[in-house]
């Protein structure tokens, strides 16, 4: 509904140029974080933070703020551990999909949606497994037209758009020998 908490994190396994690729990302892997849902994951953290203050009350932690942070930290520790536990028989329940990236579109063929495509405007439908992609697309080569069959032969990053060329239809006699 909001996309306010929304992080993308575009990290190249190959590269040890960034830090969630290095060494930083064991900890977060340790801890299921790439695994399952963040919300999730902060949930049963949240939950087993609470539980374990509830459960390991000092009240020496209330009369002095040092022994009250030491109690935080280590509450949290515990609970970063009984979240990794808890946690672990949900990543087989999380459906590992890849994503298909922008550039890997290349090569598939879409059905323009607009009016027409030209090298100004238009907007093609992709089929997917779920709902269809709508990608904004460009003709290099001539004017396509609404129901026109496509196939992706380039895409820019730096705006986002992809370029099309016409498939040729194959004509009824060639379907019929089919």
């Amino acid at each position: 509904m909001f996309d306010v908490f929304e992080i993308d994190v575009d990290a190249d396994a190959g590269s040890h140029s960034g830090w969630f690729a290095g060494s930083g990302a064991i900890v977060l892997r340790f801890l299921n974080l790439g695994s399952i849902p963040l919300m999730l994951w902060m949930t049963v953290f949240a939950l087993a933070w609470w539980l374990t203050s509830v459960l390991w009350h000092e009240p020496a932690a209330n009369k002095d703020n040092w022994i009250a942070l030491q109690t935080m930290l280590r509450n949290g520790a515990v609970a970063l551990l009984a979240t990794k536990l808890i946690t672990q028989p949900m990543t087989r329940l999380v459906d590992r999909t890849e994503l298909r990236r922008s550039k890997d579109l290349v090569g598939e063929i879409c059905t323009i949606s607009t009016s027409e495509v030209t090298d100004q405007h238009g907007q093609a439908k992709l089929p997917t497994e779920g709902a269809p992609l709508l990608l904004h697309v460009r003709s290099r080569s001539g004017v396509l037209t609404r129901g026109d069959r496509a196939r992706i032969v380039d895409y820019d990053p730096a705006t986002l758009i992809y370029y099309v060329e016409k498939v040729q239809q194959p004509h009824v006699e060639e379907e019929v020998k089919a």
